[in-house]
């Protein structure tokens, strides 16, 4: 990406040479923007997202994150729970999931 020190990468939050700072919805246009759709783009990885909420899961469980869910019967790990449940239930269905 192209543009001056202190641009606007998604509604809400912008970067500057510090980081991340908190402001206003506005676009990278400058054009008000009341919505939380549009083009969320990770500014560490680049991962593209249409919902503030999915970057900012995103940027909370996985970027630059190890998996931090682990099977109990094989060394496989998993960055959500939901994952690691399709795995056991798929690969170890001799085993029950844990219902806590």
């Amino acid at each position: 990406m192209s543009g001056p020190k202190w641009h606007t990468i998604m509604y809400g939050l912008a970067l500057n040479g510090d980081g991340w700072t908190e402001g206003s919805l506005w676009s990278d246009r400058g054009e008000h923007n009341s919505t939380q759709c549009g083009r969320f783009e990770c500014f560490q990885c680049g991962n593209v997202y249409r919902w503030k909420g999915n970057l900012m899961a995103h940027l909370r469980v996985e970027c630059g994150k190890e998996p931090n869910q682990h099977c109990p019967y094989c060394p496989q790990r998993f960055k959500h729970k939901s994952h690691l449940k399709r795995h056991f239930l798929r690969l170890h269905p001799e085993h029950r999931w844990p219902n806590k």
